[in-house]
């Protein structure tokens, strides 16, 4: 077998020699590679004067799979080639056809500059073909027609075409990596032409089995050939060497890159190739521009894509990209041969482009790839500055993702933002990161506006934790310390200030930030979203645990109709504040369609975190307690990253268990589950941790610690001016009264209770053991030191008693009733005595409101 060296050193380039090919000794047919797809173009055809031309990328095994064919065909034939005879192929080289020397000739005067005069000369191995006597058996094989310059082939091509017609016997196969065109352009109108472009050339799944089966992967398993696969996208030559490499080295695909790919480029088209190989994605529009700058022409785009195995982009069929092996192949090449400031503004020009078209994900792609990151950062901020006064935090999020942190801090505007991005999304395992790393860098800062952010957002850190004393403190600081003209900031911190002072009930406080709120506001020309988000809820939310419940529920109304349908989280909060205040007054029709309308505009982690609540507190006030259970996920372990959704949670689920007789799981769940919690509520319908404390104890009999942990919540409540919590602690201290037989305390603690709700519609609240506490008042005690057991919403009453009881409930008089359901009016009574016995009431309107408290309110 001869493979020898084709590399004329004495000259500027690569010779054609010509050899003649037949089966080698060895075996009785040649390195056989099954490609069914492609063998079967070449059978059952007539071959006189069939004439073929392979196209396809380098490395697609055009060769082989010429060769094989022909010889399967011929038994001997005639190949031209300038590389040499390819590897592992059992075939024997004997002295070439006087035939194949006039076209390797011929072929090597096509490789020089061709004068006017210089076209007879040229031909003249063309014109000695026709002297030869040519049979139908012979075939003859051209390999490496794409070294052929375009323009002598363009020159020359009538004329060679003419004399090619007149050879009708002899099959001529061209291997090329151009366009099929340009050698069927030589070809011209012989007898019949059959095309075979780089589309037919890639290995299907099917034939790599084939493939591995005949050893043309050597011994490499199937899970790496499948693996090579993947990564080279059928690429034939780049799946076998990524399979030689990892026993003989990298340095095997480097080869072949270099000789079979590089080499045949000119240096800036090898610079241009080292480019795209940064690229993640790339288009034959971008490629032709980079061609442009390079002072190439663009048309050279076509041909460059047939030379270079690029796959198709399973994003944008318009799109293309280089397997990976060979892309990691082209950079250890490109710092040894490239010229990395070409190919460096090469990436950048290409970025740039994608910038002024608005593509920015592509921009950013690249950055990433090819060391643009600060390019890119510096060309985004003008973006993302006006995102962020629309407020529109998601997409700064998205056109800063995958950016290196430390990249980021050293564009503060960018990192601000893009934490603002993180927080909107509840990322916030990037965001503790980002934030921490933030704070750090900038909090002993001498910028003003660099300190002050940090002090914001350690602000929002403690609130986070229901921590709004030191919030507070972090938020008046950075207010302070911010540029007048950071509007933003300043409304940030002023909103984080007004909401910490609210929670602590500090009357001067609150109207000092409202004050310096709506100050900043205005020279901003109003906020979009954040202020609805962070402030207008939070007012409305507070007026609410004030007592003011009805007058909070229709200012929440009428700010939801105000916000931009556009930015639903600005809608998001009104509805759930009104839902639970549905749920306290027990309208839970008008809860329903509340908590379906937020989740509509639910749009990020944070709310839906705060709309399963939601609907955990809904299912709660039904006694439907499974679903409650389901819709908060009792078991998501969402961390104390957000210690106060947690420990909101907890308490919740602590209701859920009381509300299902299980006290002693309720206590552990209020003391040991919340190890450490002692915040109070910072939003209307969120649980007050000591009154569910103090429910739990006295489920436990506890009941003068019951008593005592209710009176610090009063206390507490009453000092921040929060009276819907302290409702709930008297309530909680009436039911324990009553159970130790102290009827004068109960019955004041029940009055107190009343007179705080003054006329508002309280209604969960009068009930901490599923029992009203209003029907207690002036009942006897029963013996002192009793248990409280929750009044649990079992089914103790039978299917006709809740049958009957309903239609009392919507008002049906005892005839209505026996009229309704057939029965008589004795029967009605009857079914009455039984149904107060077992509910322990004395008149139908107590056992309405203990059964159907819902319909006792309209």
């Amino acid at each position: 077998m001869a493979n020898e060296s084709t590399l004329d050193r004495h000259t500027t380039g690569l010779v054609f020699r010509a050899y003649t090919l037949e089966l080698g000794p060895e075996g009785t047919s040649p390195f056989v590679i099954s490609r069914p797809q492609l063998d079967s173009l070449f059978r059952n055809r007539p071959w006189p004067g069939m004439n073929i031309v392979i196209s396809g990328p380098a490395g697609t095994g055009k060769s082989i799979l010429a060769l094989q064919n022909a010889i399967a065909e011929a038994g001997r034939i005639q190949y031209v080639t300038a590389r040499g005879i390819p590897e592992k192929m059992l075939l024997q080289a004997t002295p070439a056809w006087r035939g194949g020397e006039l076209v390797s000739s011929l072929l090597n005067n096509l490789m020089r500059p061709i004068e006017a005069d210089d076209i007879e000369a040229t031909l003249a191995p063309l014109e000695g073909l026709l002297d030869l006597v040519i049979t139908s058996a012979t075939m003859i094989v051209i390999d490496d027609f794409d070294l052929l310059p375009r323009n002598n082939l363009s020159s020359l091509a009538e004329r060679s075409s003419r004399l090619l017609r007149q050879l009708p016997d002899a099959t001529v196969v061209i291997v090329t990596r151009d366009p099929p065109e340009v050698a069927a352009q030589a070809l011209g109108a012989r007898n019949a032409l059959r095309l075979i472009t780089s589309n037919h050339m890639v290995i299907t799944p099917n034939e790599l089995k084939q493939l591995s089966d005949v050893g043309a992967f050597a011994i490499a398993s199937d899970d790496k050939i499948n693996a090579a696969y993947e990564s080279m996208g059928g690429w034939f030559e780049g799946i076998r060497h990524m399979l030689q490499a990892e026993t003989l080295g990298t340095f095997m695909l480097d080869d072949y890159v270099l000789n079979d790919i590089l080499t045949r480029e000119s240096h800036d088209v090898q610079n241009i190739i080292f480019a795209m190989s940064r690229l993640p994605e790339f288009t034959h529009e971008l490629v032709g521009y980079m061609l442009n700058s390079q002072g190439q022409d663009s048309a050279y785009t076509t041909t460059l894509f047939t030379h270079l195995p690029c796959l198709n982009s399973t994003q944008d069929p318009d799109a293309y990209y280089i397997p990976a092996p060979l892309r990691s192949s082209l950079d250890r090449l490109a710092r040894i041969i490239g010229n990395q400031a070409t190919i460096h503004e090469l990436c950048r020009r290409a970025m740039q482009r994608h910038f002024d078209r608005s593509e920015y994900d592509k921009a950013k792609s690249i950055a990433l790839t090819s060391n643009h990151v600060d390019q890119y950062l510096t060309n985004i901020t003008p973006q993302c500055r006006s995102l962020a006064l629309e407020e529109r935090w998601r997409e700064i999020r998205d056109l800063l993702v995958d950016i290196p942190t430390e990249s980021l801090q050293q564009h503060e505007h960018l990192a601000f933002w893009y934490l603002m991005g993180l927080a909107y999304d509840a990322n916030f395992r990037d965001l503790a990161h980002m934030r921490t790393v933030s704070v750090q860098q900038w909090e002993y800062s001498d910028d003003p506006m660099q300190r002050g952010r940090s002090l914001l957002m350690a602000s929002w850190r403690y609130w986070s934790q229901s921590r709004p004393e030191t919030t507070l403190a972090l938020a008046s600081e950075g207010f302070a310390t911010l540029p007048a003209s950071a509007w933003q900031e300043r409304m940030m911190c002023a909103i984080q200030a007004e909401n910490a002072a609210r929670n602590l009930g500090d009357a001067a406080q609150i109207t000092y930030w409202v004050q310096q709120n709506g100050e900043v506001r205005t020279s901003m020309a109003l906020s979009r979203e954040w202020w609805h988000i962070n402030c207008g809820y939070h007012r409305l939310s507070y007026l609410a645990i004030t007592g003011k419940m009805m007058h909070a529920r229709e200012m929440a109304r009428q700010s939801m109709s105000q916000t931009d349908p556009a930015l639903p989280r600005a809608r998001f909060r009104y509805p759930l504040l009104m839902a639970y205040i549905d749920i306290q007054r027990n309208d839970l029709d008008a809860a329903r369609a509340n908590l379906e309308y937020a989740q509509s505009c639910s749009n990020g982690k944070p709310t839906q975190w705060q709309i399963e609540l939601a609907w955990g507190s809904y299912f709660l006030a039904k006694g439907e307690l499974d679903l409650a259970r389901e819709a908060i996920k009792a078991e998501d372990a969402t961390g104390r990253s957000r210690s106060d959704i947690y420990f909101h949670r907890q308490r919740l689920l602590a209701e859920i268990e009381m509300k299902a007789g299980n006290g002693e799981l309720a206590f552990d769940i209020i003391t040991n589950w919340c190890a450490g919690d002692e915040t109070w509520p910072k939003y209307f319908g969120e649980p007050n941790h000591f009154v569910v404390k103090a429910r739990a104890t006295a489920h436990l009999g506890a009941l003068d610690d019951a008593i005592e942990t209710a009176q610090y919540a009063i206390n507490e409540a009453t000092r921040r001016g929060h009276f819907a919590h302290a409702i709930a602690g008297y309530a909680v201290q009436a039911a324990c009264y009553h159970h130790l037989g102290n009827q004068a305390r109960r019955d004041l603690s029940i009055q107190r209770a009343i007179e705080i709700a003054d006329g508002e519609p309280f209604e969960q609240v009068f009930f901490p053991f599923g029992e009203d506490v209003r029907l207690l008042l002036g009942r006897e005690t029963p013996e002192a030191g009793e248990r409280i057991v929750e009044k649990v919403d079992a089914p103790i009453l039978t299917g006709r008693e809740m049958e009957l009881l309903e239609a009392a409930a919507d008002g049906l008089s005892t005839r209505e009733i026996a009229d309704q359901l057939f029965i008589s009016q004795s029967t009605v009574k009857n079914h009455m005595t039984s149904i107060f016995r077992k509910l322990g009431v004395n008149s139908r309107k107590e056992a309405i409101r203990l059964i159907f408290p819902r319909k006792q309110t309209r």
